[in-house]
């Protein structure tokens, strides 16, 4: 008696010291990792030029924000590398505005482009949005100039509101070198933490084996597991004067224990905590039909009381079937609430866990 205590002595410390050892890996390698980042987009990120925004000076004619500039393969512009412009507009007046947006963009070496889009329709208080697709083929600093040409509904020019900003371009080859440098760097620092994700992954292995076992055994249990629905025949559901029958079906693969099922039948909608909590008048089980079999039919007849009986002739009712049922020391559920209407039946509520 003492020795097994002992050993289980023993195997709760050998626990508890893989538990604080994987604990610490884990905190060491998410330093490391935190590392990597901040050595990366320190070194490599925030020297290399990004994309700017555009913002139009505050106006009478528009609202215009999150004006951004895109490349479909790169958070960078790449010499020779195709952009779009992305403008957003709002219209702030009383009345239906048109904008013509233009690009002009040029390097030091003064060669200037100029691109201009399609007129767009903005009526009042409403937004619109235009991209523009342009090159650069100069890499080095190249100068934006944005203009928004706004013009009343008529076609008259109204104002020209114009928006400046300047764009880094970098050529392929330093792209290429950035990216090779960042791969270096990455790969030097997690070089020196692989020992360590190794002895990671061993303590994780041996930590949750355990609790791998036991999800097998869960998992092997819920394929198993029995599952009482109505069944698959055309005409599940049949009413007389003085109840409605259900035709259920187990369609699992082990014997269900039921242990509750409770029914009734009203004249309105009622919630399944209702149901739940019906009296024992409501009880349609005993303990001589307590047992499904799989792939079993089972018709459950719901009573309808005599009061009920008359309020729901010829007219819409609602009636619901809830039960419980055990297999593997587990309980699970069937919830239905079902409406009745001159086309047909209708599933209000249909739940199985």
């Amino acid at each position: 008696m003492d020795k097994k205590k002992i050993k289980i002595s023993k195997q709760e410390i050998i626990s508890s010291l893989v538990g604080i050892s994987l604990i610490s890996i884990i905190l060491a390698s998410g330093a490391m990792a935190l590392l990597i980042s901040f050595l990366y987009y320190t070194i490599y990120e925030f020297d290399f030029p990004t994309l700017p925004t555009i913002n139009f000076p505050k106006n009478v004619w528009f609202e215009s924000s999150n004006n951004n500039i895109y490349s479909q393969q790169y958070n960078n512009a790449i010499e020779y590398n195709k952009l779009t412009l992305s403008l957003n507009f709002t219209n702030q007046n009383d009345y239906a505005i048109k904008i013509i947006p233009e690009l002009e963009y040029f390097s030091d070496e003064r060669e200037i482009i100029r691109l201009t889009n399609n007129e767009i329709e903005i009526q009042s208080n409403s937004f619109a949005n235009s991209n523009m697709s342009f090159f650069v083929n100069k890499a080095g600093t190249n100068h934006l100039n944005v203009t928004a040409a706004v013009f009343f509904i008529n076609g008259t020019l109204a104002d020209k509101i114009v928006a400046q900003s300047d764009l880094q371009v970098v050529t392929m080859s330093s792209k290429l070198q950035h990216d090779s440098n960042a791969i270096t760097l990455k790969a030097t620092i997690v070089s020196t933490i692989i020992g360590g994700i190794t002895i990671t992954a061993l303590a994780i292995t041996l930590y949750f084996s355990n609790k791998q076992t036991k999800f097998m055994i869960n998992n092997s249990i819920e394929e198993q597991r029995p599952w009482i629905s109505v069944s698959d025949s055309d005409k599940p559901f049949e009413i007389t004067n003085d109840t409605v029958s259900i035709d259920l079906k187990n369609y699992g693969k082990t014997q269900a224990i039921i242990t509750t099922a409770k029914g009734f039948v009203r004249e309105k909608l009622f919630t399944i905590d209702e149901l739940k909590n019906a009296p024992s008048l409501y009880d349609i089980v005993d303990d001589s039909t307590a047992h499904m079999a799989p792939t079993e039919l089972w018709t459950e007849p719901i009573p309808i009381d005599e009061k009920m009986q008359n309020k729901i002739k010829n007219n819409d009712f609602y009636f619901g079937l809830y039960m419980e049922y055990e297999y593997h020391n587990k309980t699970y559920k069937t919830e239905l609430i079902i409406n009745k209407e001159i086309s047909g039946f209708t599933f209000i509520r249909k739940r199985l866990t």
